[in-house]
């Protein structure tokens, strides 16, 4: 089978990182797959398994960029002549349709929805209908999307899964919390792209004022963006220098969400967090609204699901968090028990090897 990818970016967010888990399972079925996206940090991962690569400038959302990109998709459909064109997200699903419809002999598409905000529902589901079928990561955006208009035969539900963690070594917690400047301190942990839908200034908010209550605790911040200066600005002034630590992109992630104490999402919308599930895998309870994807994952108790994301509501229930030894070793025990039995990474790569299947 010849596949073609179709992303908006590969930067290292969650999206990514399931289309290059996906790229490199069916490299390794012997299927021929070739990415086509903006380059990014995981170019070299994509390298390394074997994929085709066909890239084209990051234009934004005006029109006429929309037009160039889809022309450049266009043009990789009719050099690969794939038998399944996979797009992740809303945009990459665009650009595939508009593609496949500029080539002689169409090729199906299949759409993988990761995640969309709050009052984007009625946009996304009107380019997401025209897929010959809407893979949603969790059913909370399955029912948005049906609700939205998405005819309900298009739709399945596919769960994102993560590959098991190797334990930290002996040592290994302390020394990353050392090296944040947090030595012998509970660590809590915001992870991801900073950007605005991440929300990371109530993050902060609820941070300062746990602080103020607590000396003994770290925080940090990890990823980049574009609100990285932005973050940086508003933690000073919050009084938070000294207290958190903003890392960068950091390729042992999954090991400094291993050392942390608690993971802690205040995010306008998610889809099924990688990031969450990684946190979870690890033992390490986390604290996140109910938006799209966290019910399904902390509802059973690996976690805390917030009724708000105001300061004192974050910072209150990560104190209690802190404060109860056993509770966070039975929030830990109930994830990483979760994420074996749902989420391991065999059932997903399964069930989009039958889509793949069913629509070549």
């Amino acid at each position: 089978m010849k596949l073609l990818v179709v992303a908006s970016g590969m930067g290292v967010g969650g999206a990514e990182r399931i289309a290059v888990a996906l790229a490199r399972h069916r490299r390794e079925q012997g299927d021929a797959v070739t990415v086509v996206a903006p380059a990014g940090a995981l170019d070299g991962e994509l390298a390394s398994a074997g994929a085709g690569r066909r890239t084209f400038p990051e234009r934004g959302r005006s029109r006429a960029g929309a037009v160039l990109s889809a022309l450049a998709v266009a043009r990789a459909v009719a050099a690969v002549r794939p038998d399944v064109v996979h797009a992740h997200n809303v945009k990459a699903a665009a650009l595939a349709w508009a593609g496949t419809r500029l080539v002689p002999r169409r090729p199906p598409v299949l759409a993988t929805l990761h995640g969309i905000e709050r009052g984007d529902d009625r946009e996304a589901a009107r380019l997401l209908a025209r897929a010959d079928r809407v893979a949603c990561v969790s059913p909370d955006l399955e029912r948005r999307m049906r609700d939205a208009g998405v005819a309900p035969e298009r739709l399945l539900v596919v769960p994102n899964g993560v590959e098991p963690a190797p334990p930290l070594a002996p040592g290994r917690r302390e020394a990353i919390r050392e090296a944040l400047g947090f030595a012998g301190r509970p660590l809590v942990s915001s992870v991801g792209r900073l950007a605005a839908v991440k929300a990371h200034d109530r993050f902060l908010a609820g941070a300062a004022e746990l602080a103020r209550a607590r000396s003994d605790v770290g925080f940090a911040v990890v990823g980049d963006g574009p609100e990285r200066a932005r973050l940086e600005a508003l933690a000073a002034r919050l009084g938070l220098d000294g207290r958190v630590c903003f890392t960068g992109t950091r390729a042992d992630a999954r090991e400094l969400i291993a050392a942390s104490t608690a993971v802690t999402f205040t995010s306008a919308s998610e889809g099924l967090s990688l990031v969450a599930l990684e946190a979870l895998d690890a033992g390490v309870p986390v604290v996140a609204p109910d938006v799209s994807g966290m019910r399904e994952l902390l509802g059973g108790g690996a976690g805390v699901l917030l009724a708000d994301t105001e300061p004192s509501t974050v910072a209150g229930a990560l104190a209690a968090l802190l404060d109860d030894d056993a509770a966070r070793r039975a929030m830990g025990a109930a994830g990483a028990e979760l994420v074996r039995e749902r989420y391991a990474p065999g059932r997903m790569l399964a069930a989009y090897d039958e889509l793949y299947a069913a629509l070549a």
